[in-house]
Formats: C-alpha cells, structure tokens, sequence
C-alpha cells in the first residue's frame, strides 16, 4: 500500500478507501452485459496457464533512499528535477472511455467546467467519462453497475473483497487479456510493463488467463504507528518483549487515552504476525493451512483479550472507521495506530510537529519467530469489459498513459494538473497546488502513477525513518502463499465473505469479551465444515497446477 502517495502540505489527492464486497449481488451474471467479442480467449487455459507479464523496468530518476527488496519501497526526498516525455502519442482514438472509481474527495467540477480535467482528456485523446461514488457507498454502486447490463469501459474493483461468485463474472464478462499482456506481449505498453510481478500474482489467474490490471502496493505497506514521545517517557524501547508493549500500552492508557484501537485486520497484521502465526495461510508439502486454525493465532487472541481487559483499546473500537483512528492517533487519543504508509504525510502533516512519530517494530514472544505480515501487493485491479480487440489495444494505451511513473510529464500532469495553473513549485520542486486546483483534481490519482514510490520531500525525517523501519522489516516479512502463487478456490470466492465475517465476528466477540475463548474453537470448527477445508484443498489443487 506504500504507492505514490503525493500528499504535500495542502492535501491535493487524498487516499481512496474501498468498503468490503462481501454483499451478493442479485442477477450478477444474467444480467450484466456481454459486450464484444474480445481478443483474448482464455489463451492461458488451453496450454497451461498464462506466464505473468514481463517486468521490464522503467529507466526514471534514482531516489535518494533506494528500496533494498522487492518488500520495500523508493522514497524520494526531493521531487525530480528534470521530467521526461514519456508517451510521444495520444494514446486515445476520440472516443469516449467510461471508468467507474471509488473517492473520499468530493466530486470534481464536471468536465466542461475543469480545465484539468480537460487536459488530462486532451492529453489522452479520449473523453473520459468518470463514475465517481463515494467510497461509503462504493460497494452499492458497484453492485448496481455489475447488475445493470451496461457495464463501463473500466472498472475499478478492491483485489480481495469481492462479490460472491465473483470468479465467474470475471470470466463471462470481463475482458481476457492474455494474448495482451502474457510474457514480452505486455513491452507494448511499457509503464504496465514496470509494474511489479509480485502485483500481476497478487491478481492471480481465472482459468489459467489474465484478467485485469494490479493497482500496486509495496509488499510491506502497513506499520504501527506509534506516539514515540509517549512511550519514550514511560521507557519503552524500540526492540520490545511482549510484556514491555503490555506494560507500556496499561500505563498510558487511562483519563481519555488509549493505547491502540482493535480492528481485526490489523490483530493479524500486528498481534498474529508476532506470535508467529503465518500469513493468511501455511504452505506444507503441498497442502495449506490457515493462520485461523493454528495455535499462534488463538494464542494471540488470548494476548489481546488481555490487552482489552486491562483498557488498552479504545472502548469504541469496532465503530471508530480509518479517519477516525487517524485523528484519535494525531490528538494524543491513541498511542499507537496501525495505518497504511500511504497514511504518512497526511499523519505528518496534522501532527505538526507535537509529537515524534515512529514506526514500531514487532515485539518478541516467547518461543516464537518475530515476523511482519506482507500486504498483497495490490489493493485493487482494474478489470475491462469485453470489447474489440482494437478498442482494447486503446484502453490499454490509456491505462498505460495512467500509470507513467514518477518523473514523468504525464504522471505529472495526471496528479497535479498544469504548472502555473493548478500547481507551483515547492523548495524541494514539488507540486504545491494552488488555488485554481481547488476542486478540479479529477480523482485519477489512486489509478495513476504505476509503480509504489515514498514522496518524501515534506516530511524527509519521518520518511528516512520510514525507509530504515522498511528496510529492517523486509528481513522477517512473510508472504500469504496464496497471494504471491495467485491461486484461487471456487469456495473462496463463492463464500469467502461469509467465511471471514464469521471469523471477525468471533475475533471480535473474544477480544471484546464478549464470549469465551471457547467460542473462538466453536468457530473456527464451523468454519473448517462450512467452506474453510474446502478452500485449503482447492488452494492445493491450484497449487499442484503451478508446480506441475
């Protein structure tokens, strides 16, 4: 989730949020419209399947902090200086294209009174025609459009919160790219080429082809953010025991303040991954396991239930949405928030300076492995619908357009519009949008830009210290082996979002206190029968496949 995240001092784009998916949609497939014939044809299926798209990478300008691994990220602490052109031609054909995306920013003027938008629609040779909804009200829009018959051109869509039956919409009516984009085909489109693998497998294959397009994240892209003047002053250290982050979380929560917020997802990524539970799943010798079965993750609930009895979460935890924590976290409400790093210069620009952040790293269990749970490396993909094989060779264009990377006349213009009409420039040469900007960004910022950078040029102390926590995180972050093999289960997405409702359910029902840990064991023996060892044997089959 460590994208481009171009937030300087006034917020120009903000981070896009996506609701779960886990809602059926009536009349999903009959009655969604067919489209064309396409030129793919499940081309990965016949002949085993499809190879991932070549990476080939984009020759750009160096970041001042490298990434070391494939886990981490480029951070920048100035922008770059000289931009090159990075498309010589229109990539459009004059034709209208219709994207459907989810925002947190209030709509845009519409297009015949947005000079930025008009722009970026002249510099793509299309006319775009952007469905915007609001992202709390994303997963009913979407389910409308999928069930109206007239789908758009693209579609944005959350990589693992999707609709029941999902797999099958895909392949009946969205647009096969294999013949596309499968091996060397994709150096046609040299800026979807400088995406990373490990996103195109965070996608996965539908019948052995290659359905849609990542919108990537950097494999380690979340951390825990922690108040390090707080905890500094009640001793705590930056290599902890379990105990010490127990100890420290009690004393300085009390009188209107708490030390953490719980949420299932980040219990995972931060209370599992510590005590050694496996990401999402274990592979062994073949067969897969889940994290839920295993006796590190009910051990880490146990651990947590503590943490709530003592009064560490926030009482209202499970109402509190992400901006809310935000601003609990950045008003010395939280001492700790588990975030995105796209969170970053938003927190380091509200903060102002109060407090010194800082990234927390795992702390140490008894007996047990320290670890840090990887995202999947791609937080949505970008499906199209079935169309002539000419018309998709101009999406594609477009798409390829979007996501010119950092250092680019494009993607600059795409995130910040015109130079002396929407943006100046900042000391360290960054875009700092003027007033002309004000609502006119046209909200492609989630979809643009390509490959996961760190803007650093507002914030260079937290943004080095972002780079060195990364850099140490990446020596123990574990993958989920469903994710990066892109395996898929019928199962799963026939039921995954009744599954793992069940599961949070339970999650938070026992941390809460609400019910024994008892129940924790009733329903992860619900689950097994319900769909959970149906998964894990579809995950083995699709895993045969690719070793096979």
């Amino acid at each position: 989730m460590a994208d481009s995240i171009e937030l300087p001092r006034r917020t120009l784009i903000k981070a896009l949020g996506i609701g779960a998916m886990a809602t059926a949609v009536p009349g999903l497939l009959s009655s969604c419209g067919s489209g064309g014939s396409g030129g793919g044809s499940g081309a990965g299926s016949a002949g085993g399947p499809a190879p991932w798209p070549d990476y080939i990478a984009f020759d750009g300008p160096t970041p001042e902090l490298p990434a070391g691994s494939e886990a981490s990220s480029n951070v920048f602490l100035s922008y770059p200086s000289e931009l090159v052109r990075a498309v010589e031609d229109k990539p459009g054909d004059g034709s209208g294209v219709s994207i459907l995306l989810s925002t947190t920013a209030p709509p845009p003027a519409p297009a015949g009174e947005n000079d930025w938008w008009q722009a970026v629609n002249d510099a793509l040779g299309v006319d775009l025609e952007l469905n915007l909804a609001p992202a709390d009200a994303y997963t009913d829009r979407l389910a409308v459009v999928m069930a109206g018959g007239d789908l758009p051109d693209v579609m944005f869509i959350d990589a693992f919160a999707n609709p029941p039956r999902f797999d099958e919409f895909v392949t009946s009516q969205c647009q096969d790219l294999t013949e596309f984009l499968a091996g060397d085909a994709i150096a046609d489109y040299p800026h979807l080429a400088n995406l990373p693998t490990y996103a195109w497998q965070a996608l996965g294959r539908f019948e052995g082809g290659l359905f849609g397009i990542p919108v990537p994240r950097s494999l380690v892209s979340n951390s825990l953010l922690v108040n390090r003047t707080l905890l500094g002053g009640v001793g705590a250290q930056a290599g902890w025991s379990r105990d010490d982050f127990a100890a420290s979380m009690t004393e300085l929560s009390g009188t209107q303040r708490w030390g953490l917020a719980h949420a299932p997802f980040w219990h995972n990524a931060v209370h599992a991954a510590a005590h050694g539970a496996p990401n999402g799943w274990r592979e062994e010798n073949g067969g897969f396991v889940s994290m839920y079965e295993l006796p590190e993750f009910r051990a880490s609930l146990e651990f947590a239930r503590e943490l709530h009895d003592a009064g560490v979460y926030h009482p209202e935890s499970l109402a509190l949405g992400a901006p809310d924590k935000q601003t609990l976290f950045v008003n010395q409400t939280l001492v700790g928030n588990a975030d995105g790093l796209t969170a970053v210069p938003a927190v380091v620009d509200r903060l102002a300076g109060s407090f010194e952040l800082d990234f927390a790293m795992p702390y140490q269990v008894s007996g047990a492995t320290a670890a840090w749970h990887t995202g999947a490396g791609a937080y949505a993909r970008l499906l199209l619908k079935k169309a002539p094989q000419e018309r998709i060779e101009m999406l594609l264009r477009v798409l390829d357009f979007l996501a010119a990377p950092i250092g680019t006349e494009e993607y600059e213009l795409v995130r910040y519009g015109v130079e002396g009409t929407h943006f100046t420039r900042g000391g360290a040469g960054q875009p700092e949008p003027a007033d002309a900007a004000e609502g006119k960004n046209p909200a492609l910022g989630p979809i643009s830009g390509g490959v996961p950078v760190f803007p650093g040029w507002n914030a260079p102390d937290e943004a080095q210290r972002m780079h060195a926590w990364q850099e140490e995180i990446a020596s123990i972050a574990v993958k989920d082996p469903t994710r990066s093999n892109g395996l898929r289960s019928a199962t799963a997405s026939r039921s995954g979002g009744t599954l793992t409702a069940l599961l949070e359910d339970a999650v938070n029902a026992v941390v809460t206190g609400r019910e024994p840990m008892s129940h924790w064991d009733d329903t992860v023996t619900t689950w097994k029968s319900d769909g959970g060892d149906a998964i894990a044997e579809e995950f083995a089959a699709s895993y045969a496949e690719l070793e096979g």
